[in-house]
């Protein structure tokens, strides 16, 4: 197998079978209440500021989940801020 075109073929024959593979697997089913949002979208839901979360997670109101770099929050914890908001 010297030849790069069929090291070429052989790499897209693997990544052609995992893409298979991924679309053939069961759906995860993900429930409203888990669903992760960026700050952005965090934002929009509390109606305040990217910096206001910002503030909010650095203070420990809001529990960030993350990945890597990326930063998300759990659409329930944001439905229960609103509530004790509410409360209070």
């Amino acid at each position: 197998m010297n030849n790069p075109f069929e090291l070429l073929a052989a790499k897209l024959d693997k990544i052609e079978n995992l893409l298979t593979w991924i679309a053939e697997r069961p759906e995860q089913e993900e429930t409203e209440q888990e669903r992760l949002l960026d700050k952005k979208q965090a934002a929009k839901v509390l109606g305040v500021s990217v910096s206001t979360i910002d503030n909010m997670r650095r203070d420990g109101f809001l529990t960030p989940y993350r990945f890597g770099k990326a930063v998300r929050f759990k659409l329930s914890d944001l439905y229960e801020l609103t509530e004790k908001r509410k409360a209070s």
